[in-house]
């Protein structure tokens, strides 16, 4: 990760004090610290591959996003909800779910969505949740691309290196439909969950898909 500019750690640190209001924070407020917050604050930023989603891009994935009820896996600070609130504006009442693991991405995603329900936790764990958590209309996510450590597999069958298929995978255990942020040439491999191209950006697809059901007990519990 490169170094901070002045311009950058300043800005940074004026995210940090909305944060820290006693109060709720209004659009412009959330959209400046979804600006400006950076993910290298935290110590394990490197380790997490944590890179968090451009705005025009966020914007970009809403537009393929449907259903009243949305799962975000591995939602950062809240960029993926926050932009999807106007698109889903269709629906009575949407509810988010964001599930991250890292307790700072958790704390500030709270003062940027707080009317989703945060979790703090890693994604793998999530099928040990599933009767709490019951299904949801569209699971959405842009993961940790490329091999990383995880303590367990996602539901599904595969077992190969890339975390963005575990995501995937992991997807098809809560909803029926899911739309993911994932790079270009990433090529599935033996194994991974089927995706179709919804749009593209030079560098990163945007894919749109029906989700296969992993067969597991879990979900023969919740059918």
């Amino acid at each position: 990760m490169a170094k901070l500019t002045r311009e950058q750690e300043r800005r940074h640190a004026q995210a940090c004090q909305l944060v820290e209001l006693d109060r709720d924070l209004n659009d412009d407020e959330r959209l400046f610290v979804l600006d400006h917050w950076q993910e290298s604050a935290t110590s394990t930023n490197a380790s997490d591959r944590a890179f968090f989603t451009p705005a025009g891009l966020a914007r970009d994935m809403s537009m393929d996003v449907e259903g009243r009820r949305i799962l975000d896996l591995g939602a950062g600070i809240g960029r993926l909800p926050f932009h999807c609130r106007d698109a889903l504006a269709r629906y009575e009442y949407p509810q988010f779910v964001c599930v991250e693991r890292n307790p700072a991405y958790v704390r500030v995603g709270r003062r940027v969505m707080p009317e989703a329900t945060w979790i703090c936790a890693d994604i793998l764990d999530l099928p040990d949740m599933l009767d709490e958590l019951g299904t949801v209309d569209c699971a959405i996510s842009n993961p940790p691309f490329g091999p990383l450590p995880r303590r367990r597999d996602a539901p599904g069958g595969y077992t190969g290196r890339r975390f963005e298929y575990h995501t995937i995978a992991l997807a098809g255990l809560f909803a029926r439909r899911g739309v993911f942020l994932i790079p270009q040439l990433t090529r599935p491999r033996s194994g991974a969950p089927a995706v179709r191209t919804a749009s593209r950006t030079p560098a990163t697809r945007s894919t749109a898909s029906s989700l296969p059901r992993p067969v597991s007990s879990s979900t023969r519990a919740a059918r």
